[in-house]
């Protein structure tokens, strides 16, 4: 579904990705995991056009995102959390929920309702419809925030260290919600620092480091077999 080809990113005079290649089959759950500063998070808003390669190309379903002539249509498809939720403080959390299936793909009111209504029984907020974001906690922000990107019926899913913001005893339940989607076969790319949720839930792991895929395969060879020096001196501080 997402195919990434010899791509570089460079701000200023600093290369952050340095030729990353790789794809994303329907259906796959990926893991990026690597130092800060390796690269995780521009692969991955590179994924949906929130930065542009600088060379190579992204392409979804064969469609080079950089030059397509609606992106819009492309992010429609293509949801995407944030390390700290970007909820709209001014709106509920069911408003937050139906707005852009609303606005974007003219959902009637109803429906949109009905929709947040599921979603929020699904991430067990079935209370906090007519919430404000800033009565949440943060694990619940972070739920409302999956829910809102659910709402749009993505084809994939793209976490952005998800839970990193999150105080240790909420960060199980967004995992629980990640997990989920996972087994019910929700393509995902997730750049996160959770270990054992990158061992446990993978289909693949990519560890980058200094802008390059450094290693990757499936979870019992990258965790229990790594080959490289660099992935063997990361696991051991993490592990």
């Amino acid at each position: 579904m997402l195919e990434v080809k010899d791509v570089t990113k460079t701000f200023g005079d600093t290369e952050v990705l340095k030729g990353i290649s790789m794809d994303v089959r329907k259906g796959e759950v990926i893991t990026i995991i690597g130092p800060s500063g390796s690269g995780k998070s521009t692969l991955l808003r590179c994924c949906n056009g929130l930065e542009t390669p600088t060379t190579g190309q992204v392409l979804f379903e064969g469609q080079d995102i950089a030059t397509a002539k609606d992106i819009d249509a492309i992010r429609r498809r293509i949801g995407m959390v944030f390390q700290h939720f970007n909820l709209f403080p001014h709106m509920s959390v069911r408003e937050n929920i139906t707005f852009a299936p609303m606005n974007n793909l003219g959902l009637a009111a109803s429906d949109a309702d009905a929709l947040a209504d599921k979603l929020l029984g699904t991430m067990g907020l079935s209370d906090k419809g007519d919430a404000s974001p800033k009565s949440l906690s943060g694990g619940q922000k972070q739920r409302v925030a999956i829910a809102r990107a659910l709402a749009m019926q993505p084809d994939v899913m793209l976490f952005d260290e998800a839970t990193s913001a999150l105080d240790p005893e909420m960060v199980k339940d967004v995992l629980d919600v990640m997990r989920r989607l996972a087994d019910e076969g929700m393509t995902m790319l997730v750049v996160t620092h959770e270990m054992g949720f990158a061992r446990e839930v993978s289909d693949r792991v990519i560890f980058t480091d200094a802008g390059v895929i450094e290693e990757e395969g499936m979870p019992d060879r990258v965790f229990n077999h790594p080959q490289s020096e660099r992935l063997k001196a990361f696991l051991s501080k993490v592990l």
